[in-house]
């Protein structure tokens, strides 16, 4: 699957996703319901994107019968 990708999109997302993460916190003030959909949107695509990664790193680290 070939997509055009917004460099700066992809760098918000990851930028957001670590700091939420490291910070253990919601992009923004208040509660889920009080984030911006985007922000929440940008977030949860860069754990999809980890969780990935990390699927494919042990799947290649388990040796083949």
């Amino acid at each position: 699957m070939n997509r055009e990708v917004d460099d700066d999109r992809v760098a918000l997302a990851i930028e957001l996703g670590q700091m939420c993460e490291a910070f253990q916190c919601l992009p923004g003030a208040g509660g889920r319901l009080d984030q911006d959909p985007y922000l929440l949107k940008l977030v949860r695509s860069y754990h999809v994107v980890v969780a990935r990664v990390e699927e494919r790193q042990v799947k290649a680290s388990v040796p083949k019968a």
